[in-house]
């Protein structure tokens, strides 16, 4: 897990404070370590991860405003949708496609 200057895509959600989201795959060398597809249970400076998912794959994300909350969008590097996102109650909400 990891938190700052990172080459890969994380959603952290915790039940005390807002999320954290790490968009870091689009533009030099991703990660040499696979980061867990689900992150989930974690600890994380005396919190833990209520949900969460990891990629270490290129690609970036689009988010749309709609009414009150947001949308958004992982995209890989083909064009593809990888996953659906939305921002909940201070919790950012990433559901992947299969």
């Amino acid at each position: 897990l990891w938190a700052g200057h990172v080459h890969d895509f994380e959603t952290l959600n915790f039940a005390d404070r807002p999320a954290q989201i790490i968009v870091g795959n689009g533009g030099t060398d991703l990660e040499s370590i696979q980061p867990p597809r689900e992150i989930g249970g974690h600890q994380i400076a005396n919190d833990t991860v209520t949900q969460g998912i990891g990629l270490r794959d290129w690609g970036y994300l689009t988010l749309q405003k709609q009414g009150a909350t947001w949308q958004g969008q992982l995209w890989n590097a083909d064009g593809q949708v990888t996953a659906n996102c939305s921002v909940k109650a201070r919790q950012f909400v990433c559901e992947l496609k299969t």
